[in-house]
């Protein structure tokens, strides 16, 4: 409990009752203001997201009789510097801690985002090794970044915690990735114009050292993985085959 939590009388008590995981059912629809599931329809996204709000410091809890997750230790861990996983300075010191708890679950964080207006949001985007990212997995990854985040109060402002699974046009942030989604179409875009152009889509192919060959319409490219600042999968009707066979 931070000394704003005890001055106050801990408000997550009052807040507590407010709130109920429906682990059973993804609903349709528009969000609903403090909902514990963030609804989506659509195919393309991510297909699961459970969503959390902070105010002031106090993280909302959700009520799970079928399980819980205590406090994880926190240890620095830089697996993701160098990829499009964490961005930012600040995006990048929330990834080396809760990095590491969603490591030793069973999870990959395959991207990191903290930002917006006046309502700031943290958006996690995981997958279990192996596949199978369900609602339930969205829903132990909140709560056990979510209590983690509690410890080390690293951001102080009140935000709304969103865990994602990828969804089929699924992010590429790391080399490795090109190297697993060979053959299917991407949209690149780098930091910076390269021969006036910053938007690249094609078809990826091979991946040597650093450098993702590009099928395009205009002939084969070679782009430096460290010069992307955004790619992701474009849906086709391949990739659409391959998700559903995975899943």
């Amino acid at each position: 409990m931070t000394q704003r939590d005890r001055k106050e009388g801990n408000p997550a008590d009052r807040l507590l009752a407010m709130f109920r995981f429906a682990g059973q059912e993804c609903r349709t629809g528009p969000p609903r203001k403090n909902s514990a599931v963030f609804p989506v329809e659509q195919s393309v996204g991510p297909p699961y997201m459970h969503v959390r709000q902070r105010w002031s410091g106090v993280q909302t809890r959700t009520l799970d009789k079928r399980s819980s997750t205590g406090r994880e230790p926190v240890f620095l861990w830089n697996r993701y510097m160098h990829d499009l996983v964490a961005i930012s300075q600040i995006d990048r010191r929330v990834s080396r801690i809760v990095g590491p708890v969603m490591d030793r679950m069973g999870y990959d964080l395959v991207r990191l985002r903290y930002g917006g207006g006046r309502k700031k949001t943290l958006q996690i985007m995981a997958e279990r090794r192996g596949g199978g990212m369900e609602l339930d997995d969205c829903a132990e990854i909140s709560r056990a970044v979510s209590s983690v985040l509690d410890v080390e109060d690293l951001i102080k402002e009140g935000y709304t915690l969103e865990v994602s699974s990828p969804g089929i046009d699924r992010p590429l942030t790391r080399l490795a990735d090109f190297e697993t989604w060979a053959g299917h179409v991407a949209r690149l875009e780098t930091a910076h114009p390269l021969d006036g152009r910053r938007r690249f889509r094609g078809t990826i192919g091979k991946v040597s050292g650093n450098k993702i060959h590009l099928e395009t319409p205009d002939g084969r490219i070679e782009l430096a993985f460290e010069l992307l600042s955004s790619a992701r999968l474009v849906i086709t009707d391949e990739l659409m085959q391959v998700s559903g066979e995975e899943n």
